[in-house]
């Protein structure tokens, strides 16, 4: 890919650009749909029936997990695309143990809420801890900016 060709080549200008600009494409076509779920979310989960509706609280959570997932942009990529996918295994296998750990916690004391809780905790962990891996390592932003 792009990635790789601009890492092994060195060109480090053009490999942030690539990386803002697929940032800003993941970030601005995701955000429409958290949106629309999160402003429709009893409605839409209604369709389901009407028992479903009290998961609204618990796709609220998923959804702030899946914005902070979209604002780190495709930071697994990068990883996988320069050579650092044993640091992406690591820290995602670290947000597994965080989940699995979270879940035991807050489940039997929040129920579904709880269970949401711990995936988006999760979710943001590993996001932000392979965001800052990469801007340590290579001094690349993956996050939105202008």
């Amino acid at each position: 890919t792009k990635i790789a060709e601009d890492y092994n080549r060195g060109a480090l200008e053009a490999l942030a650009l690539k990386v803002k600009k697929s940032t800003r494409l993941i970030f601005f076509s995701t955000a429409p749909a958290i949106l629309i779920l999160a402003l429709g979310a009893e409605w839409i989960l209604s369709w389901f029936g009407a028992a479903y509706t009290g998961a609204k609280s618990a796709l609220l959570i998923l959804l702030l997990g899946q914005a902070v997932n979209a604002f780190c942009g495709s930071v697994g990529v990068y990883l996988n695309m320069t050579g650092k996918q044993k640091a992406f295994q690591w820290i995602v296998a670290s947000a597994l143990v965080l989940n699995i750990a979270l879940n035991a916690y807050l489940i039997p004391i929040y129920g579904m809420n709880g269970a949401a809780w711990a995936t988006a905790a999760s979710m943001m962990a590993w996001n932000f801890t392979a965001v800052l891996y990469v801007y340590k390592t290579d001094r690349i932003k993956t996050f939105l900016t202008w």
